[in-house]
């Protein structure tokens, strides 16, 4: 199956200096045109391209499927735009779910251990809104700090280099929240969503490697049982979860109770 126009042709520049996957000289629809005039979505027509073409070339893809699933993108979402914004928005959509693809194809095994564990998008959305604002007070007793969210009993909070990590729950859901410190300050810089209460109850100060090069990181388990169900590495102000059945991850990731408390 042919991929009309974006997906087929080799980079061209436009009139206007901007690379797009197209040669715009030739192209006639007004959504093509308001991609020409944009160096912005010029420059994501390009990525998404480059994208589209490693993966044709990359094991575990259903080409067929791929070039479908692609063709029915451009004619029900990109050409249906009317404006730059609507089209900015399908671009980086696409380009995100064809990564997710790409690294899924990749080693499925990872993948599966990689992705974020799953929370109404209101809930994360609330608690991500909290990144980049001061955390100060945060284990005072004033009420209200974070409105409508608790601290689950038996989860400590963890100390990292930078910061320090805790939990705080709200309707159900659990989150961990990565604090950056210093002096006489305290700033939120990530979130991640932690597995349910029946998946995982035992939260747990973990490093990896040997030394010099040691990482820290926080885990998940079953109280009781040894095997992780998750495992995050604390590192440039992200928790960034990784792979444990990988290549003996998890063999070397040693793990135990937070020290200190909340």
């Amino acid at each position: 199956m042919r991929v009309a126009l974006v997906l087929g042709a080799v980079a061209a520049l436009t009139a206007g200096g901007h690379a797009a996957s197209f040669d715009c000289a030739k192209i006639h629809s007004t959504v093509l045109k308001t991609i020409c005039a944009s160096p912005r979505l010029s420059g994501l027509d390009s990525e998404l391209s480059k994208i589209y073409g490693n993966m044709r070339g990359q094991p575990g893809i259903d080409l067929k499927a791929l070039a479908k699933e692609e063709n029915a993108w451009m004619h029900t979402v990109r050409d249906k735009c009317a404006d730059a914004a609507c089209l900015e928005k399908a671009y980086t959509g696409r380009i995100a779910v064809l990564k997710d693809k790409s690294l899924h194809a990749a080693s499925p095994a990872a993948y599966d251990e990689t992705r974020p564990f799953s929370s109404p998008p209101a809930l994360l959305a609330e608690a991500q809104a909290y990144i980049g604002k001061s955390c100060n007070g945060i284990w005072s007793s004033r009420p209200g700090w974070m409105p409508g969210f608790t601290a689950p009993k038996g989860f400590q909070t963890v100390t990292a280099m930078s910061g320090m990590v805790f939990v705080s729950e709200k309707q159900g859901t659990r989150f961990a929240f990565l604090t950056r410190t210093g002096d006489q300050s305290c700033t939120f810089a990530d979130v991640v969503v932690l597995p349910s209460a029946a998946q995982a109850n035992a939260f747990l100060q973990c490093s990896y490697g040997d030394p010099p090069n040691i990482s820290s990181g926080i885990g998940m388990r079953k109280a009781g049982v040894k095997k992780l169900v998750a495992y995050w590495e604390i590192g440039g102000g992200k928790l960034t979860r990784q792979p444990l059945g990988v290549l003996g991850v998890e063999d070397s990731v040693r793990c135990q109770e937070p020290e200190t408390g909340d």
